[in-house]
């Protein structure tokens, strides 16, 4: 038992070490070598407990969404406007969480062909929260009849990413990337939804407008001189 423990630690270890070296200069620097020496293990050692490099990206990326997964958890047993709502709650948290390691794995997710594995994971782990969500809404009867589920999920899921990669670029800062998910998420889900929970999603829309508005004002001046 204690050999097993000491084995999750030092695993734990390499992905922490991995995530900070990712955020110090991106994919690039995460070599085996240094990766051993960041956490304290030998190069053998990584391969043992984890695998090649690659193979330790994914680990910690998908450590990560497990992470941002079982933050929705404690949603469950809400209605179902919370529920859709704290994926994107989630989200935000985890980012918000480690965000220099963020910034740098987005826009490597964004821009790099080699990195289509590891995106097509993420994005179907965040798929799967909001579609679970966009169910808990059709059944509890607050989807308006025409819309279709799959396209809801869809148009969610892109919008999300969009603020999520304003925020890696600057464009956003941490209270703005809260407001823009949560301001763009209840203003589409206000127009895809029936009375009672199109009026709750337009009352979170307009609690979130004037700081969605306001908080990324300042990036685009700054850009501008």
């Amino acid at each position: 038992m204690e050999r097993v423990v000491q084995m999750a630690q030092r695993r734990e270890r390499i992905l922490a070490a991995a995530r900070e070296i990712v955020a110090e200069g991106g994919s690039a620097g995460l070599s085996m070598r240094a990766l051993a020496r960041r956490s304290g293990v030998t190069v053998p050692t990584v391969y043992n407990l984890i695998g090649g490099r690659d193979v330790v990206l994914l680990a910690a990326i998908e450590e990560q969404t497990a992470r941002f997964a079982a933050g929705i958890e404690e949603s469950r047993a809400r209605s179902p406007v919370e529920r859709i709502l704290a994926v994107h709650e989630s989200c935000v948290r985890e980012l918000r969480r480690l965000p220099r390691y963020y910034r740098t794995l987005l826009l490597l997710l964004a821009t790099s062909h080699a990195a289509d594995a590891i995106r097509s994971r993420v994005q179907s782990a965040l798929a799967g929260e909001l579609a679970r969500g966009v169910e808990s809404l059709k059944v509890a009867g607050l989807l308006a009849d025409w819309v279709d589920p799959a396209v809801l999920v869809a148009l969610l899921q892109r919008n999300l990413n969009v603020v999520a990669l304003q925020w890696a670029s600057g464009e956003l800062g941490d209270t703005g990337l809260r407001s823009a998910a949560l301001y763009s998420a209840c203003c589409v889900l206000a127009g895809a939804c029936a009375a009672e929970a199109r009026d709750r999603f337009a009352a979170r829309a307009a609690a979130s407008q004037t700081a969605a508005a306001t908080v990324s004002r300042p990036a685009r001046m700054r850009r501008r001189r």
